[in-house]
């Protein structure tokens, strides 16, 4: 058995209007169809690869924002009122923690 973890990028579904997200900053050329994620998918998937990455430009993001990706990802995702998995962990630890320490956290 394979696995091959598929990290898509803009993909144009309704899967963003589901999620109610102001997606009108993405520039048009960021956008791939479905059919694109689809065929690059199964290439890496034929070749074996872990992770898959289609489409150039996400590629090519994915290289430049190396080490600092997740800093990126939370300050966008902050910016357009988007969670983060990150969000959701520290949501789960102020629940577990006393209240008084949550408020502090906050400060």
């Amino acid at each position: 058995m394979h696995a091959t973890v598929l990290c898509p990028g803009f993909t144009r579904t309704e899967f963003q209007n589901q999620q109610g997200a102001d997606l009108s900053l993405v520039p048009k050329f960021m956008w791939m169809s479905p059919e694109q994620v689809i065929d690059g998918s199964l290439q890496a998937l034929e070749r074996n690869q872990v992770v898959c990455v289609p489409g150039f430009l996400n590629r090519m993001a994915v290289r430049l924002a190396g080490p600092l990706g997740g800093h990126i990802q939370r300050r966008v995702a902050a910016h357009n009122g988007w969670r983060t998995p990150s969000d959701a962990q520290q949501e789960g630890r102020d629940a577990a923690a006393p209240e008084s320490q949550a408020v502090d956290r906050v400060r």
